[in-house]
């Protein structure tokens, strides 16, 4: 469902903050040029390792899930659901071209081979194969229906083709197993902003940020929605000093496009008055809208309800 620019370090000592203490009898310790190997993991270490670098990766903490991972690697170093970790970490921290060739490489894995379908897809569509990469993520569904993950992707290169049947269709594949995705709720909305569908849009924005509060590309979207509703005051309602520069920008651009010219001023004059730092912006689409203006000297009412486009 930012996606895209932190990459994990593979060369950070796996030994880092190990306490190492040396007894007299013991082998002698490993020179600056050769640390020392961390002792053998039993199953119970094993697990938990894995359980604590799924964690990290959720937390968006990659780096730390490599650092674990690279551990396990050391004591078993074909461990199918490791590697698979690996890759995940590296996609999650922006290294999408090294985690391809790791998802790739375990595609003929059978113990991994549907969620290594998955990765693969989205690491494909993520640097513009989106054929190939649709293959891969429809593959992988059709074995495995209840990879959320794999269902959002297809959405969003659905959405891309302005394919809506099938894109609306994956999203509600991905929300049917995973109810509380404030990432789907968010590309579902966009999905629905971009066929001009302001109602579903804003319900799913809206539900985005109960589900997540400081999701800062739902608030954003859903202040857009707002905005094409005809709803400038609650577009607007509650943007931070830092920020209202540009909603009432975006705000009043919207109002531009949609005829909304009276309001469409207001806003933009408002965003020049609000920071300067922001006037080249907000001055340039000022004389826009006057250029649009004057070629509809009559501005038509205010559209009442939704905007509907199918």
């Amino acid at each position: 469902m930012t996606f895209w620019s932190r990459c994990p370090s593979s060369l950070k000592n796996i030994c880092r903050g190990a306490g190492l203490l040396l007894l007299a009898g013991c082998a002698p310790a490993a020179t600056e040029f050769e640390p020392a190997a961390p002792p053998p993991m039993d199953a119970v270490l094993l697990e938990q390792s894995l359980n604590l670098a799924a964690r990290a990766i959720s937390e968006d903490r990659s780096e730390d899930a490599v650092q674990i991972l690279e551990r396990v690697l050391v004591s078993f170093p074909e461990h199918a659901e490791a590697r698979l970790l690996l890759a995940e970490a590296a996609l999650a921290g922006g290294d999408v071209p090294g985690a391809l060739n790791r998802f790739q490489a375990l595609v003929e894995v059978d113990e991994v081979r549907i969620r290594a379908l998955q990765g693969k897809g989205i690491a494909l569509l993520l640097i513009g194969d989106g054929d190939t990469g649709a293959r891969s993520l429809q593959d992988a569904v059709a074995e495995a229906p209840g990879l959320w993950r794999a269902w959002n992707a297809l959405g969003a290169h659905h959405d891309g083709q302005q394919n809506w049947v099938a894109a609306e269709d994956a999203y509600d594949q991905a929300l049917a197993v995973k109810q509380d995705s404030a990432l789907v709720y968010n590309n579902r909305g966009f999905h629905f902003l971009l066929r001009r569908r302001m109602q579903p849009a804003i319900a799913d924005f809206s539900r985005a940020l109960e589900l997540s509060p400081d999701f800062d590309a739902a608030e954003r979207n859903l202040r857009i929605a707002l905005a094409w509703a005809g709803r400038y005051d609650s577009a607007v309602a509650g943007a931070q000093d830092g920020d209202l520069p540009e909603v009432l920008n975006n705000a009043g651009y919207i109002a531009t496009l949609r005829g909304d010219f009276i309001d469409a001023e207001s806003l933009l004059l408002r965003s020049i008055e609000a920071d300067y730092g922001f006037n080249r912006t907000a001055r340039r689409n000022f004389d826009y809208m006057e250029g649009v203006k004057a070629e509809r000297p009559t501005a038509p009412p205010a559209a009442v309800g939704l905007i509907e486009v199918e």
